[in-house]
């Protein structure tokens, strides 16, 4: 019977151990993927486009999206956030992720992700956005 309960705490730690592992694993994908998109966006044309026609059709969209959000939340959890974008190559959003995660930016997600910008340089084409609040 020892030897049962011991086994039983065992596979509990280790299942416990599972989610935070791989919410790191989550954390230094984004990280990594933020930093190597700021890396590549300084280097043309990527820094054209980025500068260009995509922040000209999502700072249009900007607005209402954050109308939304603050509707969706409560404007409880308005606090900056970064995004890391994937674009296909016909600018539909592939993939986005948001640090931390938050009300605002799981909102914020989930409208850039439903989002078909400007076509980018290339395909899968990553960019970061750094989301700041004023009063």
């Amino acid at each position: 019977m020892v030897r049962t309960n011991s086994l039983v705490v065992a596979v509990g730690v280790l299942l416990a151990a599972i989610p935070s592992a791989h919410a790191r694993a989550a954390e230094d994908d984004f990280a990594t993927r933020f930093k190597q998109a700021n890396l590549n966006i300084q280097a043309e044309p990527a820094h054209e486009f980025v500068h260009g026609p995509f922040s000209k059709d999502f700072y249009q969209q900007y607005p209402a999206w954050l109308s939304e959000c603050m509707k969706e939340t409560t404007g409880s959890e308005v606090a900056p956030f970064d995004i890391v974008i994937k674009l296909a190559a016909n600018g539909q959003a592939e993939t986005v992720m948001a640090r931390p995660q938050t009300a605002m930016s799981s909102c914020f997600v989930k409208l850039v992700k439903a989002r078909k910008f400007p076509a980018p340089p290339s395909a899968h084409f990553w960019l970061p956005l750094a989301i700041k609040f004023t009063k």
